[in-house]
């Protein structure tokens, strides 16, 4: 099977990556932070050696400042709901934003009645910062959600500077970097971002059942603005019905999953050695990938790159629709004829596809490449799209 639905999930992970979800499965498989036994403190080390390099990796003001979940859904609910929304508000998004993000929105929006507007693009849907400021102007913003990489076309948002003119009325900023932690460089403590929630078994080639947030404790109190919203038992003062007012036991409660948390600390040991390295071979994947498609009649590109710059702000994803097929047919004739796995429809992400104009198509085929995509399998795919026409 030639595999291009990395977006989704990256796959296959690197080889030691296995080899540590086998050893923590097989050796740390503990309730961390239950018992004074070896075996769970060697479980809530691993838990805490992970933290650190997460912290590391995302430029986190303090190590404190990453909780983790089960995965980014979790994460983006456990923020949303934790915070303390208002009748009247007005909070912003990007056409952008994944359901994790817009559901949880739309649901609380009907409880509290704050109002939800969508920050404004141009003809190619990329967002267009002069518009946004006048909007910013014209009702202040109160909250704003950003994606710092789309899932559906690659964008990378400039998501620091609409991340600073929010900070200029006040605004709280929550950043999803779920598609860009990985794939794009990220300094937390460098931005005006307040919230990051990731997800670790994308770009970041960890496992399943690992994510989180990460709050800039630099401009933000995370244990003052998030009421806890899941409640359990942590390991500590289990007498107490209330849970600690502060820390990270106040957030991670129920039994933590060793081998996925355990694991991202190795995915991301391997993965930073060569980071520039993989964005510039993935990003002349994706160029070569766009010279080829442009030559097949009958193929539309969705938010093409063109210029040198707009490659810079695209990771490797590219959505395409046919002319033939609607999307959902394309992709399945791509996996029973030819042995190519993509990801076809809407992408969880409902706003965008107004933006780009996606909707006749049924939605896009969506192309993800990895870091172990070859040429040969972008030319393979591209035959497969030149034979389907």
């Amino acid at each position: 099977m030639l595999y291009f639905d990395n977006a989704a999930t990256t796959y296959p992970k690197p080889e030691q990556v296995y080899k540590e979800m086998d050893r923590l499965t097989r050796e740390c498989a503990v309730n961390a932070g239950r018992g004074s036994y070896k075996k769970a403190e060697n479980a809530s080390a691993v838990i805490n050696e992970t933290r650190k390099k997460v912290s590391e990796f995302m430029g986190a003001e303090n190590v404190e400042d990453v909780i983790f979940t089960s995965s980014a859904t979790e994460a983006a609910n456990r923020v949303l709901r934790g915070y303390g929304f208002e009748e009247n508000m007005t909070v912003y998004v990007s056409p952008y934003e994944h359901n994790a993000v817009m559901r949880t929105l739309e649901a609380l929006r009907k409880e509290k009645k704050f109002k939800i507007k969508v920050l404004e693009t141009d003809e190619k849907g990329y967002l267009n910062l002069d518009d946004i400021e006048y909007q910013f102007m014209c009702d202040e913003p109160d909250f704003v959600c950003i994606n710092l990489a789309s899932n559906v076309t690659g964008y990378v948002l400039p998501a620091e500077r609409v991340a600073d003119m929010a900070k200029e009325y006040g605004a709280i900023v929550l950043a999803d970097a779920a598609q860009a932690a990985g794939n794009i460089e990220i300094n937390l403590k460098e931005t005006n971002i307040d919230i990051l929630i990731f997800a670790g078994h994308k770009s970041m080639y960890g496992l399943f059942g690992v994510g989180g947030f990460i709050t800039n404790s630099r401009i933000f109190d995370r244990d003052k603005n998030i009421t806890p919203v899941i409640f359990g038992g942590n390991g500590e003062d289990s007498l107490n019905l209330e849970l600690s007012e502060r820390g990270i036991s106040r957030y991670e409660v129920g039994s933590p999953n060793i081998a996925a948390i355990g694991t991202l600390k190795t995915a991301i040991d391997t993965i930073e050695k060569d980071l520039s390295g993989t964005q510039e071979r993935e990003n002349r994947l994706l160029k070569y990938l766009i010279e080829k498609l442009e030559d097949i009649d009958g193929i539309y590109i969705f938010q093409k790159p063109e210029t040198e710059e707009e490659f810079q702000n695209h990771i490797a994803v590219l959505s395409i629709g046919f002319e033939k097929y609607v999307s959902d047919d394309a992709g399945t004739i791509l996996d029973g004829e030819y042995d190519i796995a993509v990801r076809t429809g809407y992408h969880c992400a409902p706003l965008v596809h107004d933006v780009i104009g996606s909707k006749r198509y049924g939605g896009t085929v969506r192309i993800s490449m990895g870091r172990f995509t070859t040429k040969e399998d972008v030319d393979e795919l591209v035959a497969a799209v030149r034979d389907m026409r």
